[in-house]
């Protein structure tokens, strides 16, 4: 026999839930002492309490462990788990709504003109994309317009939108695409903005980090290399 810090030890089940076991008549001791009140487990108890927190961990109630003990009855089960197949197919379809998909695909300068409107046509980028002195690419995500960026062939600068920085699974997608392009990609974001470089600084990319300047406005660039 076991005294109830032994069986406790041996379960890895505390005192004081066996005690409350006891108390509710779910799993009670195989001898009380009357005259010292303690309780004493037989070995072949350990496999019921280990049975009992096994029902209890996919969540059936006390009572229904209760009657699960005394009828055997596997329909019990069988309704559990077929609540758990209802709630993982909920989970997946949850999963499947809030997934990101990206596609990117190069465009061209009646692309660029589609995407961002006639007024943009003879914008200095949209007259490089004409030139064919910048590749441009469109982005998809999950089957719907997201966004749009090019980049120059002679020095490699990325004109994406700094707010597209912060999305590491995009900008995954993104250096996984330019690849096929180039060897580098360059930002320039302003000084000021010590949120944006430090996170662009955390990508899995090889970077060099200088100063440049245009007029009155201080930028840092970074070259980031495509690995």
């Amino acid at each position: 026999m076991y005294k109830i810090h032994d069986f406790s030890k041996e379960t890895g089940v505390s005192k004081d839930t066996l005690r409350y076991y006891d108390s509710i008549d779910l799993f009670k001791p195989s001898y009380v002492d009357i005259f010292s009140g303690y309780r004493y487990y037989e070995e072949n108890q350990i496999y019921e309490i280990k049975k009992i927190i096994q029902l209890k961990e996919i969540g059936l109630s006390i009572e229904k462990i209760k009657t699960y003990l005394q009828t055997g009855e596997n329909n019990l089960l069988i309704k559990k788990r077929e609540e758990f197949t209802k709630m993982i197919k909920k989970i997946e379809e949850m999963l499947k709504e809030s997934s990101n998909e990206y596609t990117i695909s190069e465009g061209d300068y009646q692309q660029y003109v589609k995407v961002n409107g006639l007024k943009q046509e003879t914008c200095p980028q949209a007259l490089e994309v004409r030139d064919q002195n910048a590749f441009y690419f469109v982005v998809y995500k999950n089957g719907k317009l997201y966004t749009d960026f090019c980049v120059f062939k002679e020095n490699h600068w990325l004109t994406l939108k700094n707010k597209y920085l912060f999305d590491k699974e995009f900008m995954d997608v993104v250096f996984d695409t330019l690849k096929k392009y180039v060897d580098s990609v360059r930002l320039y974001i302003p000084s000021e903005e010590e949120k944006t470089i430090s996170f662009v600084k955390e990508f899995n990319q090889p970077y060099k980090l200088s100063d440049a300047n245009q007029g009155n406005w201080s930028y840092k660039q970074i070259d980031i290399r495509l690995s």
